[in-house]
């Protein structure tokens, strides 16, 4: 046995895990913490990309030092068991240096097509926003500070789409108000509401509260 994972729960004794080549899915305790290690031989954690998919944790890449076969750690509902006072770390023991350590409070570091977010991969580099151009299409997704989807513009219309909010015109400035709950739970918002053709639209995000 080369790659294991061990699972140590707030009380009682730790759980020593063989991670095969292939897929590991396992259900997220509170306060859990994790550590993914060779067994007798040095772990290489090139290749090796940790990201969050909704509420789960997904380590991939992990080579087995002794074959080289790639094994994949799913931990569901991670971030619903876990949270900053309880933050559950994953440590990743390296062949050299200092190990990778994931936990609630790790900040990606950009986006994926999927919906997820990166939180370690040292490969990874952001694709370049796009420009505000008159030939841009009418919808696009961008993502801003941490990884967060932060513009879901909809050409015309009135209301929201799934997870989105409405925008209400204020005929005395122009200005488009978001009239939404202070936060929803969904990656890709669309924001839509009514404005004159070829106008200018412009979305400033509080990022801070401050607003």
């Amino acid at each position: 046995m080369a790659l294991e994972l061990i699972a140590r729960p707030v009380d009682g004794p730790a759980q020593r895990i063989r991670l095969d080549p292939g897929t590991l899915r396992l259900e997220v305790r509170f306060s859990n913490q994790y550590r993914i290690l060779g067994d007798g031989k040095p772990l290489s954690t090139t290749g090796i990309q940790v990201r969050r998919n909704v509420d789960d944790l997904i380590v991939d890449g992990l080579r087995d030092p002794e074959t080289g076969e790639i094994s994949r750690l799913e931990l569901t509902n991670y971030y619903r068991a876990c949270s900053a006072s309880s933050d559950c770390p994953v440590v990743i023991e390296g062949a050299s240096g200092a190990p990778i350590t994931i936990d609630t409070t790790t900040a990606p570091i950009g986006a994926l097509s999927d919906g997820s977010f990166v939180l370690h991969d040292p490969t990874y580099v952001a694709a370049p926003a796009p420009s505000w151009t008159d030939s841009m299409p009418a919808r696009a997704v961008l993502y801003g500070l941490g990884g967060v989807a932060v513009v879901g513009l909809a050409a015309g219309g009135g209301g929201g789409g799934n997870g989105g909010g409405n925008i209400d015109r204020v005929p005395s400035d122009g200005i488009l108000a978001l009239t939404s709950a202070d936060s929803f739970n969904n990656r890709l918002p669309t924001l839509s509401g009514n404005g004159q053709p070829g106008s200018t639209v412009t979305l400033r995000m509080d990022l801070n509260g401050d607003g």
